[in-house]
């Protein structure tokens, strides 16, 4: 896009003629500002259309879809830019008919997506990790570890080699054993948010 803007002469000028053409009125230094928008805005329905509309076109379609109007020039700028440095897309529907055992789906989500988003499943699985260790009061309201041991986690066994079978030396090193994998797990947690966080 040409980013040499033709201005409108004075602000007056300016508010004049898009008052001529919408009927909206403006103040002069606000229809100075307006009037390289509106000007913007041609040339993105221009290039839309395939054919050159009018500023009057541009003018009334602008004022009346002012917020939309900007984020559709940015968004059409940001693939401009894309196409410029090389990047090429293609309709979902192609996407949606290569099957997830070919190659070209996977190494998509091999090389690009999963690199994109290993922080976030790893801070995920760390945090439910660590949540795990700390389910005792709905097992124990529920189910109270059973039928059997089906539903006995770690702080259910402590509990019950501590206060059902009293042997309370026993649970003591369960819970220091729990305790240190805790603080390794949330060491190894802190060390990859911060990793995460520098890559973005």
């Amino acid at each position: 896009m040409n980013d040499n803007i033709p201005e409108c002469p004075t602000p007056e000028e300016c508010a004049k003629k898009i008052f001529e053409m919408s009927g909206a009125k403006f103040e002069p230094e606000i229809a100075a500002d307006l009037w390289a928008k509106v000007e913007q805005h041609k040339w993105l329905l221009s290039e839309k259309l395939s054919r050159d509309v009018g500023f009057r076109t541009a003018c009334i379609d602008f004022l009346e879809n002012m917020e939309q109007a900007v984020n559709e020039y940015l968004s059409y700028k940001r693939r401009d830019i894309l196409s410029e440095m090389g990047a090429q897309t293609f309709e979902r529907e192609i996407w949606d008919t290569i099957s997830n055992s070919q190659p070209p789906k996977q190494l998509v989500n091999r090389r690009i997506i999963l690199p994109l988003i290993k922080g976030t499943i790893l801070v995920a699985a760390l945090l439910r990790a660590m949540e795990a260790f700390r389910v005792f009061p709905k097992i124990y309201v529920m189910t109270g570890g059973g039928p059997g041991r089906a539903t006995e986690a770690s702080s259910i066994l402590i509990y019950k080699t501590a206060f059902r079978f009293f042997e309370i030396g026993y649970a003591s090193a369960m819970t220091i054993i729990m305790l240190v994998l805790l603080v390794t797990a949330y060491g190894f947690y802190l060390k990859v948010v911060r990793k995460v966080s520098v890559e973005y």
